[in-house]
């Protein structure tokens, strides 16, 4: 049995709200991120989504998924959508997605 994906903080950074839809995820489908809340940071001109797919051992399963990001002060709301082509999924895996600066 399938069960919905839940996110985890990491690197002591926010954990924006994450809505997959389908959730979870299919192997070789297209998957929609809607990505939204508030930062602790701006958001810088270079500011960029990252979505990776990783095995157990924290390999990656696929390409990343990059996504250009508009600049956002800190404590302002923010809403990214995007599709990502979800990889080959093992039994057990991680979905990481990380806002950041690219400097």
């Amino acid at each position: 049995m399938k069960r919905d994906i839940r996110f985890d903080v990491c690197l002591d950074a926010p954990i924006p709200n994450v809505i997959i839809s389908p959730n979870p995820p299919i192997s070789k489908q297209s998957a929609t991120f809607n990505i939204f809340g508030t930062l602790d940071d701006d958001v810088e001109d270079n500011g960029r989504l990252l979505i990776n797919f990783v095995d157990q051992d924290g390999n990656s399963l696929g390409n990343k998924s990059t996504t250009l990001v508009s600049p956002t002060v800190a404590g302002n709301p923010f809403n990214i959508t995007t599709i990502v082509e979800v990889p080959t999924l093992t039994n057990t895996y991680s979905i990481e997605v990380f806002i950041e600066n690219q400097n």
